[in-house]
């Protein structure tokens, strides 16, 4: 599957498709265990009609939650969401605070191609994979059913997720 052809697809969902298929693979993440055991939890902004995480954020009372922010040329950093959030490069949204460098329980990934097995193709600059590398936290890939795919090609750079959740179901692997 081409990386260029899901993020068409995605581009093309209405709105009524976002909502209804964001809200299934939502509700299939928060029952997850390792969401409602995580004391901590990174989520992202979507853009292009990724799957949304609203219904995830409205869960996480009682957690610290985390997004990220870009601060150089293929480097992003975690930050809390503390109120504030402004647009940053690429014009997605970021929280507006201080750098956190700890550990967090449980990274919300997006992505443009997913396989069962774990595999991720995000949109090509590196960002997740150079962030994610390294890190103890479990990595939930979070999309829609037609973004999987089991012939994904991924190279060394790619860092692969713990779990995969989609609208249809969960892969835990």
């Amino acid at each position: 599957m081409n990386r260029q052809i899901i993020i068409e697809k995605r581009l093309k969902m209405t709105a009524d498709e976002v909502k209804i298929l964001s809200e299934r693979a939502q509700k299939n993440l928060i029952l997850l265990d390792v969401f409602s055991s995580a004391r901590s939890v990174m989520i992202y902004f979507p853009i292009q009609n990724e799957v949304a995480v609203d219904m995830i954020l409205d869960r996480c009372e009682g957690k610290k939650v985390f997004a990220p922010r870009v601060i150089g040329n293929g480097i992003m950093e975690a930050v809390e969401l503390s109120g504030k959030i402004k647009k940053g490069k690429f014009g997605i949204e970021e929280p507006v605070g201080a750098a956190y460098t700890g550990g967090i329980d449980l990274y919300i990934v997006p992505g443009v191609i997913f396989s069962e097995m774990g595999d991720r193709v995000g949109r090509g600059a590196g960002y997740y994979d150079r962030f994610l590398k390294g890190r103890s936290g479990v990595k939930v890939g979070l999309c829609y059913s037609f973004q999987t795919d089991n012939t994904v090609k991924t190279n060394e750079t790619d860092v692969a997720m713990d779990i995969v959740v989609t609208d249809e179901g969960v892969f835990n692997l």
